[in-house]
């Protein structure tokens, strides 16, 4: 795998010891690692939207949400890391399991819980954050109904979640704007008295993080990702639709880097490896050919 700086970390001031509290990531061109036109057993040609994709911390498995069939599709890269190799499918959720087309999915890092975000991107409303069970880890075919864990009350046109790397932490992120940079966004931090249960959840702790960005205005959300390798050894990503990406502290106090609005969504990342999927599209509509990039973000 190649070395490519796909965002640069500038740190101002000092050499060695422990680095200062703000962090600026330059971004400095596309620079991908690798590209890969995916089958449309995993992306249907005649859907037109880009919704969520999930790549394990192997790099191997990916699962794309199929708003044509309205599930859930998985396949396998031939090789870990190098979306160049082939995908080739594997199974796909059942039938009638979605009656929404999810803003956000991700896994239990074992395989055997199915997480899946659903929030109005036209209309502001509640936030609905939903767990399965898979009797076979990995295979999206075994999962069981969707049972709806939390609803959130905060009214907002698109939201994010993650759940922390022990996952005894569950943050869900909402916006009240999705298609403007005067967003207030939320942080709702839930604690799982079961790891990795959302239907553990006790009552949230809700803070508005609109002031941690470091520019004058707060970007679209997009995506959300944890990464416990980043930096300071304790992260999370959020990614705008304009191009911001900021990196906050776990607690989400305070704000350690951020882009400078190159105009890129990320909405898969690999918290081992620190690598960002970004899925797009190419072709006319009713054809289109659905592709997945890896960058790489050398923290």
């Amino acid at each position: 795998m190649s070395n490519i700086n796909f965002f640069r970390v500038l740190q101002s001031g000092g050499v060695g010891g422990t680095p200062p509290p703000t962090w600026e990531v330059g971004d400095v061109s596309t620079n991908i690692i690798g590209t890969n036109n995916l089958p449309t057993s995993i992306i249907p040609s005649t859907q037109g939207t880009r919704y969520p994709t999930f790549i394990d911390a192997s790099g191997i498995k990916l699962y794309a949400y199929d708003s044509i069939n309205s599930k859930i599709n998985h396949g396998n890269f031939a090789t870990s890391w190098n979306v160049n190799s082939t995908v080739t499918y594997q199974e796909s959720s059942p039938s009638g399991r979605f009656n929404f087309n999810p803003e956000g999915i991700g896994f239990k890092p074992d395989g055997t819980k199915f997480y899946a975000l659903k929030q109005s991107q036209v209309t502001a409303g509640d936030t609905f954050l939903y767990q399965s069970t898979l009797s076979t880890a990995w295979d999206i075919s075994t999962m069981s109904t969707l049972s709806l864990e939390i609803q959130e009350s905060d009214s907002a046109k698109c939201a994010a979640f993650t759940l922390s790397s022990d996952g005894l932490t569950l943050w869900v992120i909402t916006g009240t704007e999705r298609s403007s940079t005067n967003s207030t966004v939320k942080s709702h931090k839930y604690t799982l008295s079961t790891a990795w249960d959302i239907s553990t959840a006790g009552s949230p702790t809700v803070s508005n993080i609109s002031s941690l960005w470091a520019v004058e205005t707060v970007p679209v959300i997009t995506a959300l990702d944890f990464y416990p390798n980043a930096v300071d050894g304790n992260n999370i990503l959020i990614t705008g639709g304009n191009g911001f990406i900021v990196a906050f502290n776990n607690d989400l106090t305070t704000s350690n880097f951020q882009s400078d609005a190159a105009g890129y969504s990320i909405y898969a990342a690999s918290s081992e490896n620190l690598y960002a999927f970004q899925s797009y599209r190419t072709g006319a509509v009713g054809n289109f050919n659905w592709n997945m990039r890896l960058f790489d973000l050398n923290f």
